[in-house]
């Protein structure tokens, strides 16, 4: 019995000095183990944490209050040419999603297809109001509607492009029963130029066309087909604006 006992003992010393031995190494293995604080953990299985169905708030929460260099809340680390996470919404997320590339935004880079089809974008104001929606971005172009509704009994409807760089230049080729205006050759990226622009008493139909091209100071080139209407297909106080857009 003395032996037995001797041997158990032992065994259990053997026991917590491999134990300390890990511990104080830099790795411990944590499968089926509680995950230690302060120091690296090892896992040969997933780890997984569920909040009960009737929890709304953050499942987990990692704060860094450190102000140092580099601090931050959360490191991934894969390897080569594997993704460091997956998420199965496709909902955006604040602040994670990536719309700059040295410093410009998306809608500063052209599309590879060369070609944006406009609309149709349909607005219609209040009585006496005016909207500008946004017909499309492309490059460092916008180009807007103008709608007014029965503004001193009148009706207007109009398209303007306007430039986010200096010294573009724009040519209309819109007929100037369209209200269509000449070219500019050195726009500002502040003011909006007309591509056309026309008033009618209101209620009163119309449908105008409008073409052209705008010249970056680049030299690239958009060409642009578009067309606007106001209180046509029997629908009042309705501007509908749509077309097309290229890149040569």
């Amino acid at each position: 019995m003395l032996k037995t006992l001797a041997s158990h003992v032992r065994g259990n010393v053997v026991a917590y000095i491999a134990l300390f031995i890990a511990l104080g190494g830099t790795t411990y293995a944590a499968t089926g183990q509680p995950f230690t604080l302060g120091q690296s953990n090892t896992a040969n299985a997933p780890t997984s944490l569920t909040a009960s169905p009737s929890f709304a708030g953050k499942a987990l929460q990692v704060t860094n209050t450190n102000t140092g260099a580099g601090a931050t809340a959360l490191g991934l680390n894969v390897a080569s040419g594997h993704a460091p996470f997956t998420v199965n919404s496709p909902t955006k997320v604040a602040n994670l999603n990536a719309d700059q590339l040295d410093g410009l935004d998306s809608t500063s880079f052209v599309p590879s297809s060369g070609f944006r089809r406009v609309g149709p974008v349909i607005d219609t104001p209040s009585n006496g109001g005016h909207d500008t929606p946004l017909l499309a971005g492309i490059g460092n172009l916008a180009f807007y509607g103008n709608c007014f509704r029965n503004v001193s009994g009148n009706d207007a409807v109009g398209i303007y492009v306007k430039s986010s760089v200096n010294h573009a230049a724009y040519a209309s080729l819109t007929q100037n029963a369209a209200g269509g205006g000449l070219g500019n050759g050195d726009m500002d990226n502040i003011s909006g130029q007309n591509l056309a622009f026309i008033q009618v008493p209101t209620g009163t139909p119309d449908v105008n066309p409008m073409t052209g091209s705008v010249l970056m100071p680049n030299g690239q080139e958009f060409t642009f087909n578009l067309y606007q209407s106001m209180n046509a297909r029997n629908h009042p106080g309705e501007c509908v604006f749509g077309g097309t857009i290229a890149v040569k």
